[in-house]
């Protein structure tokens, strides 16, 4: 037998070994990079539900899918929190671990707490986290990720309805909100607004200026944003929102972030 032919191929033996490795492991890393890629493929479900859009297969979303840890990755309920409320306030949150977030670490972004639900805050469970969007007649519009409501072509998030009277026995008991600082359709009173009619009314926004909307509901363009503490008049009622006028500019405000003056 030549030394030489049976020195090429076991080189050619071992250069075909060495593709097919590579191509094996090249076909899996692809696998699991389409398939990861595909689990949200569909979008967030429920999508568009009482007004509340979310693309989840945009920023901030696709951003914290990939900077997050294993732990909070897409489709967590920390990251889906974490990426709405970066959408909402435009400030760079990421949620570790949500009721440790609940007692101190809210209060480095200039938010603030409470018992009470309102529109647009984190509602803080021992291991979980959803966002409200929307309260309308004692029934709230949630978002949330992590849940399995959803399935992994929906991303595993979901945005629903469900009483707010049911949101305190949840997911081992509720401990508490986050209030984002976002005008909704609703504040404190989540049954009814503190607005019986037309008048004055001073803006009780927790701090934050209010926003002045273009129509009647929480996904209208912002006019503008009125201080805390101002002073309104309320010339009409609409949709839980009320028709002001601030420098100049007519527009509609939630009710619920108005008190009488």
């Amino acid at each position: 037998m030549n030394i030489k032919n049976v020195s090429k191929s076991k080189i050619i033996s071992l250069i075909i070994t060495f593709v097919l490795i590579v191509g094996l492991t090249v076909g899996v890393v692809n696998m699991t990079s389409t398939k990861s890629e595909a689990s949200c493929s569909a979008g967030i479900m429920n999508n568009g539900l009482n007004g509340i859009y979310i693309n989840i297969n945009a920023a901030p979303y696709t951003t914290l899918a990939t900077t997050t840890s294993v732990a909070y990755r897409r489709g967590g309920c920390a990251w889906f929190a974490s990426s709405r409320a970066r959408q909402l306030t435009g400030k760079n949150i990421s949620i570790h671990g949500p009721a440790n977030w609940l007692n101190s670490k809210y209060a480095l972004y200039g938010f603030t707490r409470g018992s009470q639900p309102r529109a647009k805050s984190l509602a803080i469970f021992p291991n979980h986290v959803f966002v409200i969007e929307e309260i309308n007649n004692g029934i709230a519009t949630v978002s949330e990720g992590a849940t399995p409501i959803s399935d992994p072509a929906h991303g595993y998030c979901v945005i629903r309805t469900l009483p707010v009277s049911s949101i305190a026995g949840l997911y081992g008991g509720c401990r508490g909100y986050v209030y984002l600082g976002v005008s909704g359709n609703e504040g404190a009173n989540s049954t009814g607004s503190a607005v019986s009619g037309t008048g004055y009314y001073k803006v009780n926004s927790h701090g934050n200026s209010l926003n002045l909307r273009s129509k009647s509901n929480s996904m209208a363009g912002i006019l503008g944003k009125i201080p805390h503490g101002t002073r309104v008049y309320v010339s009409g009622i609409s949709n839980g929102f009320g028709k002001v006028s601030f420098n100049g500019i007519t527009g509609w405000v939630a009710l619920d972030y108005l008190n009488k003056a």
